[in-house]
């Protein structure tokens, strides 16, 4: 629940144990030293297919941060897959369109 804020951060009370804690605790965010704006943005243009350097130039930064915050944001997505897919009741995958797709990008001259 809702506990004020620390330092800026907003802050949740867990019912449990009584501990408070910023609600960015588990997340992305979680010891973000920069401006959560610029994280957010340097993402999506990650994720619209924007190489590093060019996200790097776009939020004006080096490209080795852009790397880094897309390495933060790629393992915090991993765990979130991970615990959603933890009990899914899958009973049958159809993996064809991966496989013509990796499949392809083998074939292809430079492909890995």
């Amino acid at each position: 629940m809702k506990n004020g804020s620390s330092h800026g951060q907003r802050q949740a009370l867990c019912r449990v144990c009584g501990t408070s804690v910023t609600v960015r605790y588990g997340t992305a965010y979680w010891d973000l030293n920069a401006d959560p704006v610029l994280f957010e943005m340097a993402i999506r243009a990650l994720a619209e297919g924007n190489s590093l350097r060019s996200t790097a130039r776009i939020i004006q930064t080096d490209k080795d941060t852009a790397c880094d915050w897309l390495n933060r944001a790629a393992q915090h997505c991993r765990l979130v897959m991970l615990y959603l897919w933890r009990d899914l009741p899958v009973t049958e995958c159809q993996l064809d369109e991966l496989w013509s797709f990796v499949h392809t990008q083998g074939a292809s001259p430079g492909g890995g």
